[in-house]
């Protein structure tokens, strides 16, 4: 869809905290959020908040890590996030 052209990995909630973002293949669908905000319509792979593939041993999903997209904004619950960083990598 032309609509989609010009969007970047830096226009994608997550994928904009993405390590990948500059180097990622990944043309799963999206969903305008906002003027220039999208969200991916399924969940990556990748989890850049613990730095986990959904193939590794610890790999949780991001509503499991305490993020979400609510109204177009992401959400992250910074508390739950640290303590399973902590028990990941300590």
């Amino acid at each position: 869809m032309i609509e989609f052209w010009n969007v970047t990995k830096n226009d994608i909630l997550i994928c904009d905290k993405c390590e990948y973002r500059y180097m990622c293949f990944d043309e799963g669908e999206l969903i305008k959020v906002s003027k220039k905000k999208y969200q991916r319509k399924n969940e990556c792979p990748y989890n850049p908040f613990i730095s986990k593939w959904n193939i590794e041993k610890g790999y949780l999903k991001l509503h499991d890590c305490g993020i979400i997209i609510q109204d177009g904004n992401l959400i992250i619950n910074e508390n739950i996030l640290n303590e399973i960083n902590e028990e990941l990598y300590s």
